[in-house]
């Protein structure tokens, strides 16, 4: 079985956390997801960025819950 490669970054630092409030402010949550750059994938892999996505609609699913 061959799981995909989701690249992450070593530390969420506060100039992530502020990137994202930003991005959250003035689009989605999926944007502030995309635009952070915390998660990152293979752009020429479909199949790394369908995971990406489910994942991230996960979070963002699990966040507007609360």
């Amino acid at each position: 079985m061959n799981l995909p490669k989701v690249e992450t970054v070593n530390v969420v630092t506060m100039q992530h956390g502020e990137d994202f409030a930003e991005a959250w402010f003035e689009g989605t949550l999926e944007d502030a997801c995309d635009k952070t750059d915390i998660l990152t994938w293979n752009e020429f892999d479909a199949d790394q960025q369908k995971s990406f996505r489910i994942l991230t609609g996960d979070i963002c699913g699990r966040v507007s819950k609360r």
